[in-house]
């Protein structure tokens, strides 16, 4: 165990040293990040008979490889831009629902490889490989209601959807926020692109989907704090409840979006940086 902590510090020293180079930052934030919920949430799931220390160093080991996987999908991600093949953005969202699923193992003290959970919109689908291999379906609702909204306000691509893992939607205008005029928006893990780019400026309209995926990836890498709510299910016994088994609250998105008003140019900062990788 004290070997990997070890390593750990010694790419966390690097990554310091290295500052300037936004793939050391880039590295150390995706894999620390993982680290930290994972090591937080395995204070809060352990045992009564563990010490703290070790049970949060036992999540950070198990979690920062998730983050490791994180890392690489992301970068997996931009070659999407040059290549034109949707089967890159499939790849890395593998990756990183992979990443993402080792997270939420190590937040419940689980084996590394115990579950592998993936999202295609408001969709969840949960693979459990502990004891009896089984599937379940669940509804993410905050996320449902991004897809309300943009379904009432653009018009929804089925096919780029299909091919984006995602769902992905067109807008006749160029959108006017509190930011200025853009032309591509997430809404929730929606995706909103500006309808001219489907026609032409193809390469330009690569970039903006890397860019925004980036952002799905920002609120995803957040979904493991749902777990740590898993205890209060489990002193209720909800465990065997319809709604609790269906339905998955996805409070990551409200967590990310209180974030991105604190900060947003830490985030568009690291979608900017993709799309030009």
């Amino acid at each position: 165990m004290k070997k990997y902590f070890i390593i750990y510090i010694i790419i966390i020293s690097q990554s310091l040293y290295s500052q300037f180079n936004k793939e050391y930052k880039n590295a150390i934030y995706n894999i620390g990040m993982s680290g930290l919920i994972g090591g937080i949430g395995a204070v809060i799931h352990k045992d009564s008979n563990i010490n703290i220390a070790k049970a949060f160093i036992i999540g950070f080991e198990k979690a920062s490889l998730g983050g490791g996987l994180i890392y690489a999908s992301k970068n997996h991600l931009a070659k999407y831009k040059n290549d034109n093949n949707y089967l890159n953005i499939w790849a890395s969202k593998l990756m990183f629902y992979t990443g993402v699923s080792i997270i939420e193992s190590a937040v419940e003290n689980k084996p590394v490889y115990s579950q592998f959970n993936f999202n295609f919109g408001f969709s969840r689908f949960e693979f459990n490989f502990r004891k009896k291999f089984s599937v379940n379906y669940r509804i993410m609702p905050i996320t449902f209601a991004g897809f309300v909204y943009s379904s009432f306000k653009y018009k929804l691509l089925l096919k780029e959807s299909f091919y984006n893992g995602t769902f992905v939607f067109s807008n006749s205008e160029l959108i006017n926020n509190n930011i200025g005029i853009i032309d591509g928006r997430n809404i929730i893990n929606n995706i909103v692109i500006y309808q001219e780019y489907f026609y032409k400026y193809f390469s330009y309209r690569r970039m903006l989907l890397v860019h925004e995926h980036i952002h799905t990836f920002q609120q995803g890498i957040l979904m493991p704090i749902n777990n740590y709510f898993n205890i209060i299910n489990n002193n209720f016994n909800l465990d065997n409840n319809f709604i609790n088994k269906h339905i998955y609250i996805d409070a990551n998105n409200v967590l990310f979006e209180g974030l991105y008003l604190m900060d947003s140019g830490f985030f568009e900062k690291e979608a900017y940086y993709y799309e030009r990788l």
